[in-house]
């Protein structure tokens, strides 16, 4: 079944799923006699059980007997997954990075009883033989399929194998750019980032700036004086900004990318709210860079919207510290994360002491840049950006390639 893209108009077609009672194959039918549970993983053809997805599967299952069969089968794919033990609450923050969602009836219920099952991921509704399908539930939660088990695992597993990265919003994913101390240079490698993913996606790229005492990403990028919308124009308090018109109102670099900013003279004191209700805009319309600040509302809402997390890191003991807790943080969450090293002034740390601190690999490493403050002071970065910098941007995006 096809889905609505927008966060706010659900349409209730009819669903496209086989009617009930399911006609069994003679092998699930022989193993269902005698109680036992089919082996999936002897019965998979190789072709769906590889190559690894990027993007996991969701699993919000609260029936004790429903459970392990779900669990087989998406194990049996290959597929990474994260098992929502409280989906009312973790489901928004996982959402977004997720592929497929597997449901049964009684989170479904809870779910859109929040309206939390907005999604453009595929969504099946899961079933026991012994309980009767909810067919308006399954309509309004807009699942692709029913599937009942154990009878249909061989089917709910040849579904997982098919086309596991084509979630459409993950063409136009969010990246979220963190430092873990003042002066990292997160602004700059932001708008360095979304300017290399601007030669690498075919979607539109809008840089947004988050930092709430920002002095505005346009300044730093040189396209002040350009005409566009800011921080300052936009109100969520009468619905939705529809994508598109966002993208289009917002001022351009010469690369291409769009830009939200602060505006000089007026007061923007953003909200998480403000910030959610832009990206929420944005999904699926453009990539979307964010200058994230730390340990902040704001910062929690883009983490739940993001499918990555830069984290800019000096090659210093504090700033060590600092990111290693900021990194136990983000894993406990299942973000996943880059870790740029950063040299400047004087590099107490080394690569190797890096990484043993942090207990995460370095993706990339910015060396220092003694010219680039004079850049940006006089001329602004629009499309001016270091190589170096440019390189480990680079390094960086492939990490929103598919693992496996």
């Amino acid at each position: 079944m096809t889905k609505a893209h927008s966060k706010t108009v659900f349409s209730t077609r009819p669903l496209a799923s086989r009617p009930y009672p399911v006609v069994r194959s003679s092998a699930l039918v022989e193993h269902s006699r005698h109680g036992n549970r089919v082996n999936i993983e002897s019965a998979v053809a190789p072709s769906i059980t590889s190559p690894t997805s990027a993007y996991p599967v969701l699993v919000a299952i609260k029936d004790p007997v429903l459970k392990p069969d779900v669990l087989n089968a998406v194990a049996a794919t290959g597929r990474k997954y994260i098992e929502l033990a409280h989906p009312e609450q973790e489901f928004s923050r996982h959402i977004r990075r997720a592929s497929v969602v597997l449901i049964d009836t009684h989170y479904a219920q809870k779910l859109v009883q929040q309206a939390a099952l907005h999604t453009s991921a595929r969504i099946f509704l899961l079933a026991t033989e012994s309980e009767e399908i909810d067919w308006q539930l399954a309509m309004k939660i807009h699942s692709d399929d029913v599937f009942v088990l154990p009878a249909q695992e061989l089917e709910l597993l040849e579904t997982l194998g098919q086309n596991p990265n084509s979630h459409s919003a993950h063409d136009s994913p969010v990246i979220a750019v963190l430092g873990a101390s003042g002066g990292a240079g997160t602004s700059t490698f932001a708008a360095c980032l979304a300017h290399s993913l601007s030669y690498s996606t075919s979607s539109e790229v809008a840089l947004c700036d988050a930092q709430p005492l920002s002095g505005g990403l346009d300044l730093l990028l040189g396209i002040e004086s350009q005409m566009g919308v800011r921080w300052p124009d936009l109100s969520f308090t009468q619905g939705t900004i529809s994508g598109k018109d966002l993208v289009a109102a917002l001022p351009q670099c010469s690369s291409g990318v769009r830009v939200l900013s602060h505006a000089r003279g007026i007061a923007s004191d953003i909200s998480a709210q403000a910030v959610s209700g832009v990206l929420e805009s944005l999904c699926g319309c453009a990539s979307v860079v964010v200058d994230c600040p730390v340990a902040t509302d704001i910062t929690h809402t883009v983490i739940d919207f993001a499918q990555l997390c830069v984290l800019l890191v000096p090659a210093e003991v504090r700033a060590a510290a600092s990111a290693s807790v900021l990194i136990e943080q983000l894993n406990a969450q299942k973000i996943r994360i880059a870790v740029v090293l950063v040299h400047r002034g004087w590099s107490g740390m080394n690569t190797a002491d890096m990484e043993y601190l942090l207990k995460a690999p370095i993706c990339a490493q910015i060396p220092k840049l003694p010219a680039l403050a004079k850049t940006t002071e006089t001329t602004g970065l629009s499309g001016k950006f270091p190589r170096a910098m440019t390189k480990a941007a680079t390094h960086v995006l492939d990490h929103l390639q598919p693992e496996g």
